[in-house]
């Protein structure tokens, strides 16, 4: 009985340690993987943010990808030279009867010249039959449609160069939008975290306003009412708390997202936005942002490559005359052929083509004429657009600035006012309903006044992006 008892113990304890190593590797495994993924460090400035938003933003990484895709495509379009190795096996067949095959291989080369010119080469050298081996070289060249600039792969290159183009201005529009977000998420995040600081000093004062009120009421100075007003204003700021910090839980949460890494993490945000006026000169930022936005460079190149593709489809329109040659020998085989049996022939001459289909050819003509001048229109607008944009940015930063004033001169009338409030209600000659008015009113104040130096300097960031400033380098990314 021990011994079996002793042996069921081990089969036991083999399984358990067969189902637990799989699991401990598993987690070993995450562990790993979340050590390998970016973290945010413990306290986390703007510069920090923006370089963490930079390297780890998957909307920018896609954008990467597709800036390399296009260069890949470019570098791709530009090989003028496509070469091929061939082998095989070959069955000759005549209706006398002889037949014979062939082993040979060879290869074929082809170049393109971008004014339209092509040349192609096709040899046959190793063959063990001269009915297999062969030497063909052929040019052909356009000399009315389809050449010099308006050549078949002179347009694709020159379509993929305007491809890249934008591609570039836009990936450089892309980190300018990603760095925007990422200031605007970061100083949300700093007003809801200094918002916490202000409702946690509107609970301290509505906690002293309800000790005043009941050692008041304790000492036969107010009615009982006067300790339930106080009381409910305390239990409304503290809701108000717990309800500040789920905000600034989730505005990090979502600086996280925009930055790239995992929500849930903490951390703790260093700067505060700083109100420096700055003076304005709203001709000049318009002017400034006509000359330096990319955007007007993406809609120019394409207008570019719609002039190209209305100029393609004129030219599909004309008759084509091509001069061509070629250069055939047959024969020229290494094992068993050439000798004697070769055979060559040449020949040469111009070729004449009309095209018919001219309803096609007209309607593609029609509508790249139209689609460029929808596009001409839409460039003057989106001009339009950038003006106002800067005006709006400019306007809102005046009023930023303006509001700041405001709310400072208020502040410090309602701190008066608490305080005053407060010294009558301890000489009996108010209620302490006038105290608590004046906490919302200092509360309210306050917040405003955050709001307002926050929305001042994201506005001024909006400004600087609007004229087409690259604000990730201002921001020192």
């Amino acid at each position: 009985m021990t011994f079996l008892s002793a042996e069921r113990r081990w089969r036991r304890g083999v399984l358990v340690l067969s189902a637990c190593l799989p699991l401990a590797f598993a987690r070993l495994a995450f562990a790993a993987d979340d050590a390998a993924e970016p973290q945010v460090p413990p306290k986390l400035s703007l510069r920090q943010a923006i370089s963490l938003a930079l390297d780890n933003n998957p909307g920018l990484k896609q954008t990467q990808v597709s800036l390399l895709n296009a260069r890949s495509s470019l570098v791709s379009g530009k090989d003028l030279t496509d070469t091929t190795i061939r082998a095989g096996v070959t069955q000759f067949g005549a209706t006398s009867g002889d037949n014979d095959t062939a082993a040979s291989a060879g290869a074929e080369i082809t170049i393109d010249r971008l004014g339209g010119d092509q040349i192609s080469a096709s040899i046959v050298p190793l063959s063990t039959s001269s009915l297999a081996s062969s030497l063909q070289l052929e040019y052909r060249r356009p000399l009315f449609k389809g050449r010099g600039l308006l050549g078949q792969r002179n347009v694709q290159i020159t379509g993929l160069e305007y491809s890249l183009a934008s591609q570039e201005h836009r990936a450089y529009l892309d980190r300018q939008n990603t760095v925007e977000n990422t200031i605007q998420s970061y100083f949300r995040a700093v007003q809801n975290s200094e918002m916490i600081k202000v409702r946690e000093y509107d609970v301290e004062m509505a906690r002293d306003s309800v000790t005043t009120a009941q050692k008041k009421l304790a000492e036969g100075l107010v009615a009982e009412i006067e300790v339930s007003r106080a009381q409910n204003q305390l239990a409304q700021s503290e809701d108000s708390l717990v309800g500040q910090k789920r905000q600034y839980r989730d505005s990090l949460d979502a600086l996280l997202l925009r930055m790239g890494l995992k929500v849930g993490q903490n951390t703790e945000l260093t700067d505060t936005a700083v109100v420096e006026p700055v003076k304005l000169d709203a001709n000049t930022l318009v002017q400034e942002a006509l000359e330096s936005r990319r955007d007007i460079s993406v809609a120019q190149i394409g207008i570019d490559r719609q002039k190209l593709e209305l100029s393609v489809a004129r030219d599909d329109q004309r008759p084509g005359v091509d001069l061509f040659g070629s250069y055939v020998n047959e024969g020229v085989g290494v094992f068993g052929g050439g000798g004697s049996l070769s055979d060559s022939n040449w020949t040469a001459g111009l070729t004449y083509s009309y095209p018919l289909g001219s309803v096609s050819r007209r309607e593609r003509r029609e509508q790249a004429s139209r689609e460029l001048g929808q596009m001409e229109i839409e460039f003057d607008y989106l001009k339009q657009e950038i003006k106002d944009e800067v005006l709006r940015s400019v306007r809102a930063l005046e009023a930023a600035e303006a509001s700041i004033d405001i709310l400072r001169a208020n502040q410090k009338i309602s701190e008066d006012r608490l305080h005053l409030a407060q010294r009558m209600v301890e000489e009996g000659l108010v209620v302490n309903r006038d105290v608590l008015e004046a906490q919302r009113d200092l509360t309210s104040t306050r917040a405003s006044l955050l709001g307002a130096q926050i929305d001042y300097y994201l506005s001024l960031v909006a400004l600087k992006r609007s004229t087409g400033r690259d604000i990730a380098t201002e921001m020192g990314s």
